[in-house]
């Protein structure tokens, strides 16, 4: 009697391994997408293994338990990794309609060259301008060539030009007129903008559109497209090599100039510095208070739309 209630027990283990063995290849194979019956769980850990196709995908299973299917599994992982990763490629490439430029670079604008070399690694924003986004018809650029030309007056170091608050570069092309005008070799103008707008810009675009008037921001893909026309504006006024943009908020901006000066990586501190942000009230005053400690001694502080 004892040996039959062990030979039943014995019986009920082996039972339960089996049992065991079963639930965790159903689970092992249901883990990575094979979603198999018990009958199909049972004929992969047949001996000799078989053959068994889902979905048109072949998977072969042996008495490792699954290790095969996982295998392939993987070898599918790699294969979308490798669809998502040329997807993302295709679209972080440059469009093949946008003409890539070669930009010469001058050693003269020592500014200009240091900070290309400092922030963008010598790779030009400016060679990847599509031109046919030039946009020449932003109405709000007060800067007018003889007040360019006073202030170019009243600098000393003939290096540095600082604007703050770009848009599409009216008030850029207007200073770089001015200085190659003056004869003024070395100077560099450096654009600081978030280039995607202000709080005026964000509030209106919806009537200016239905109106429809000028687009501030002119979204494209959901996005403002202000950077392109500012690159695109300068460069068909031939001033990118006088110009270099920093997509950089006021702050950001000023503040990691203010570093590089620091750290001897800058020749010079800019001789003027050009205000025209968001005429936000404290976001000016943080402005005002930044500039003024990047400022050469002796240098000038000028602001636009003071009655704003």
């Amino acid at each position: 009697k004892g040996r039959g209630v062990l030979g039943i027990a014995v019986v009920v283990l082996l039972l339960l391994v089996f049992q065991a063995q079963i639930y965790m290849s159903y689970h092992s194979i249901n883990g990575v997408g094979m979603r198999l019956g018990r009958l199909e769980a049972l004929a992969k850990l047949s001996n000799p293994p078989l053959n068994v196709s889902l979905n048109s995908c072949s998977c072969h299973c042996d008495n490792k338990k699954g290790q095969d299917i996982k295998q392939s599994t993987k070898q599918d992982e790699k294969i979308l990794h490798s669809t998502d990763e040329n997807a993302r490629n295709s679209k972080e490439t440059p469009s093949t309609d946008v003409k890539m430029h070669r930009i010469e670079q001058s050693t003269d604008r020592i500014i200009r060259a240091e900070l290309l070399s400092e922030l963008y690694l010598n790779d030009d924003p400016f060679s990847y301008t599509d031109l046919d986004t030039k946009d020449p018809q932003y109405p709000h650029t007060h800067l007018l060539p003889e007040h360019a030309g006073a202030i170019l007056q009243l600098q000393k170091t003939d290096l540095f030009w600082l604007e703050v608050g770009s848009m599409v570069g009216g008030s850029a092309i207007v200073t770089a007129d001015a200085i190659k005008r003056s004869g003024l070799h070395k100077m560099s103008v450096v654009c600081i903008d978030t280039f995607v707008g202000d709080v005026s810009m964000w509030t209106l675009e919806r009537d200016l559109r239905s109106k429809p008037e000028y687009s501030y921001y002119s979204l494209h893909r959901g996005a403002p497209t202000i950077y392109d026309r500012f690159r695109a504006n300068v460069m068909r006024a031939g001033h990118h090599d006088v110009v270099l943009p920093i997509a950089a908020s006021s702050i950001v901006g000023v503040r990691a100039l203010e570093v590089l000066a620091s750290q001897s990586r800058l020749r010079a501190r800019p001789s003027v510095i050009f205000l025209d942000t968001a005429h936000q009230r404290d976001e000016t005053l943080m402005e005002l208070d930044a500039c003024w400690r990047l400022l050469a001694p002796g240098g000038v502080l000028v602001g636009d739309d003071w009655n704003w």
